[in-house]
């Protein structure tokens, strides 16, 4: 590939609302161009201005002198893994906190699963149809977020 030339396609995540960048939708020009031609060099897009190598490299040599002066300054060794925490500690906690909200998810899922298999094995009057369906509600709601965060995982 010849780096030398620039890109001249925008990338079309720049102007995609919420729900396409939630669904990738963004995405589907460039695979329907790729299921009737081969995609080339022409079809790349510009980076984002925010995962570009310089910037995120010129940040993460920034927080690398900080850390080498705050080591010299404690007489320790300097740790790579601070810099990097440093640098991108939003990104990090951001991905913590979904990555712990899929745990949880699919964790309840099955309590879910057998509260509504109790459901259905006990009697039919009308408080315990009630309950039923607040559980099937609470299933299908759990059932789809799961699906959610299954796809975009």
């Amino acid at each position: 590939m010849n780096f030398s030339r620039k890109l001249v396609l925008k990338n079309p995540r720049n102007g995609a609302n919420k729900l396409s960048q939630l669904f990738f939708l963004w995405t589907i020009p460039t695979m329907f161009r790729g299921c009737f031609h081969s995609l080339n060099e022409e079809n790349l897009w510009e980076c984002l201005k925010k995962d570009r190598s310089q910037e995120l490299g010129d940040k993460l040599e920034m927080q690398w002198q900080h850390e080498l002066t705050e080591s010299r300054n404690k007489k320790k060794e300097p740790r790579l893994r601070n810099a990097i925490l440093r640098t991108f500690w939003k990104n990090c906690i951001a991905d913590g906190f979904l990555v712990l909200f899929f745990t949880i998810l699919k964790s309840i899922l099955p309590v879910f699963l057998a509260q509504l298999l109790v459901q259905f094995q006990s009697s039919s009057n009308s408080d315990s149809r009630i309950k039923s369906f607040d559980f099937k509600a609470n299933q299908s709601a759990v059932v789809d977020e799961n699906f959610i965060l299954n796809f975009l995982w």
